[in-house]
């Protein structure tokens, strides 16, 4: 590849390695097994071989796949890329920061190497399209290159701007191994700020591997020593302080692990308690930093320092109790209702779960298909459903009180789905609906607003008749089809004749300012 890239402001290794990246991105291996059935082997990033191969069983196929590879590398020349130097700490923000608005406004794609010890890649693939992306096979022009120039300079002072210039602080705190993964947790736990404004300090528990020290800018000492780095001091050293009165807690609270209560537990809820695949027992066991055993029949043992366990102790009882207290519900409703009860987008059910502060489980049948919604269907399904559940029956779980005001909710909203829901509807001739509708859809909007109903016109299929559905109260529509079919059968009624008249008579037709007392005559004896 040197041939290629020798005016490569960082190197052709760097440059060849970037371009990799970027087509590996793009899935160029793919592209050539289908096209040429040769396979690309990029040199991996840790190597500092520039040399692409290609592979195949056919040298003719293997030729043409190279000849086509050499031409994507002229398309890319060292002006088409920009290398940009980062430190590896604030890779992890800026796809976040800046990929959506380099790509929108500048045309620019951005490749943020994963493991910090290359630099940012900046890529020229031009204004977004409606058609997928290509990579281009051919040699840029000079006016082409200058585009690039500027788009990528463009790129880099953005992607900079918002990266402090005083550099990464490094501070280092020792921590116990036995206590690496509880400081893990109480670092996640704590609130984090939002870059560009300010950054997330990252926490270092020695990681191994060859990277290890490009990837953090540190070199590794103790296996119990944990560094935080950051561009902002203060916010170290409050991190720090934080992690340091952590340790001192952690510590008292091992002097004390001693402690240990033991209480009954109804045993129907212990899978409750447990969880899928112990899920529910482990979260609760790290929550409140102890050990718990549900092994005793009817008996729970909690281990930890006492106001952990019995803090631990009164969330389990509280839970048991709201379990006690739960309730099972089935009511019937025609699935034909299903989807609407659901809502769009599960709206309906997301506005009835926030009144009981979402502890209620709604299960619709899975098989459940509205006929007017399907997309509130498909969501329906998603709620829950069991294996044998009717079509017409809706499930509730959950506590009494606000099992029982979900029930009255659904029962609500479904009398006023069917008091609501009555449909009609009215055979028109496609030319009226011009009419129908009126200048800006005014004479339509009257007609919903007098009556009250909603009325749907389908679009035009080319058919002399269209089929106008109505929807409301029984009342409602009613009105609204009574009105239509008067209109309809009035605009039926018309007739309309053509007479042949000879050219010359026309103007005599017509008359002097466009009035013809033998055309008024005409109507009049229509």
């Amino acid at each position: 590849m040197h041939k290629h890239f020798n005016d490569a402001p960082q190197g052709p290794e760097r440059h060849s390695r970037a371009l990799a990246q970027y087509l590996q991105q793009k899935a160029v291996e793919r592209d050539f097994m289908k096209s040429h059935g040769a396979e690309i082997v990029f040199p991996p990033s840790s190597s500092a071989s520039s040399s692409w191969n290609v592979i195949s069983n056919d040298p003719q196929k293997a030729l043409s796949a190279r000849n086509e590879l050499s031409k994507i590398t002229q398309a890319y020349p060292s002006s088409r890329l920009q290398l940009v130097e980062v430190d590896p700490f604030f890779h992890p923000h800026l796809e976040q920061m800046h990929a959506s608005n380099l790509k929108g406004n500048l045309g620019v794609h951005m490749i943020v190497p994963e493991d910090g010890s290359d630099p940012v890649v900046l890529v020229y693939e031009g204004p977004s399209q409606d058609e997928p992306f290509t990579v281009p096979r051919t040699k840029p022009s000079q006016s082409e290159v200058a585009i690039f120039e500027k788009a990528l300079q463009e790129a880099q002072a953005q992607l900079l701007s918002n990266i402090p210039h005083q550099g990464i602080s490094v501070q280092d705190i020792h921590v116990p191994k036995k206590y690496h993964d509880k400081v893990r947790r109480f670092v996640n736990n704590e609130p984090k700020p939002t870059p560009p404004e300010a950054f997330p300090v990252q926490i270092d528990f020695g990681r191994a591997g060859p990277n290890a020290r490009q990837a953090t800018g540190v070199s590794r000492g103790s296996p119990e020593q944990v560094y935080l780095r950051g561009p902002s001091e203060a916010d170290i050293e409050d991190l720090r302080q934080k992690i340091e009165e952590f340790l001192k807690e952690a510590e008292e609270d091992e002097k004390e692990r001693g402690y240990t209560t033991t209480f009954p537990f109804p045993a129907q809820f212990a899978k409750n308690l447990i969880g899928k695949q112990g899920a529910n027992i482990k979260a609760m066991r790290e929550k409140h930093d102890v050990d718990i055993d549900t092994r005793e029949n009817g008996q729970i043992t909690i281990q930890g320092p006492q106001k952990k366990a019995e803090g631990c102790k009164a969330e389990i009882l509280r839970l048991a109790k709201q379990w006690e207290d739960e309730v099972n519900f089935a009511i019937k409703i025609d699935p034909k209702y299903h989807g609407m009860l659901v809502g769009r987008n599960g709206e309906n059910l997301q506005k009835i779960q926030s009144k009981v502060d979402n502890v209620v489980r709604i299960d619709f049948p899975k098989a459940s298909r509205a006929n007017d919604d399907a997309s509130a269907a498909d969501n329906a399904s998603e709620v829950g459903g069991t294996k044998g559940q009717p079509q017409d029956e809706i499930r509730i779980r959950g506590p009494r009180a606000k099992a029982e005001k979900v029930r009255d909710e659904l029962l609500s909203l479904h009398q006023y789905l069917v008091d609501n829901s009555h449909t009609a509807t009215v055979s028109v001739a496609q030319d009226q609906i011009a009419s129908l509708i009126g200048r800006r859809g005014m004479e339509m909007e009257k007609l919903r607003a007098d009556t009250g109903a909603q009325i749907d016109i389908p679009k035009p299929d080319g058919s002399e008749r269209v089929t106008i559905q109505i929807k409301g109260t029984k009342s409602q529509v009613d009105k609204a089809k009574q009105e239509l079919q008067k209109r309809a059968k009035a605009f039926d009624a018309v007739e309309t004749r053509t007479l042949d008249v000879d050219r010359k008579h026309h103007r005599a037709l017509i008359g002097a300012g466009g009035k013809s007392s033998l055309v008024l005559d005409a109507l009049n004896l229509c």
